[in-house]
């Protein structure tokens, strides 16, 4: 197996372990007209009645782009907090941003994004400042 390949799959296996009845597959949709690398992204999510968790894998060894519809997000709050555990995004969007989101990977790189309620994500960033768990794992 390939050192970056088995990076991604270390990662994967280090997912926090949600009900899988609330497991679902994504299908990657084309970012933009003739760009193909969509293919070679993979992508699933889990919830709950606040959390959405969302990974997305480039599984090929070139960029890849794509977009993705979101239609199972849990919460109906307008601004939703998108922090990547694995990644440097930590911003708040709109509902209707995050229902087509654009993806784009380096080769062999992955997402893991938790979502929740822009409220909810601004009480706990202020009640601790720890590092996520998720993050050191390479």
């Amino acid at each position: 197996m390939q050192p970056s390949y088995q990076a991604i799959y270390e990662r994967l296996f280090s997912l926090p372990i949600l009900p899988h009845e609330t497991f679902h597959l994504l299908h990657p949709h084309m970012a933009w007209e003739g760009n193909q690398t969509f293919h070679d992204m993979l992508a699933w999510g889990w919830w709950n009645d606040t959390t959405y968790w969302l990974v997305v894998v480039n599984n090929a060894d070139v960029p890849a782009q794509c977009s993705l519809h979101l239609t199972h997000l849990p919460t109906s709050a307008e601004r939703l907090r998108l922090y990547d555990h694995w990644g440097n995004v930590n911003e708040t969007r709109s509902r209707a941003e995050l229902e087509h989101t654009y993806i784009e990977l380096p080769p062999c790189g992955c997402h893991l994004f938790e979502i929740t309620p822009a409220d909810v994500a601004q009480i706990l960033q202020r009640a601790s400042k720890a590092r996520s768990p998720f993050r050191d794992q390479l």
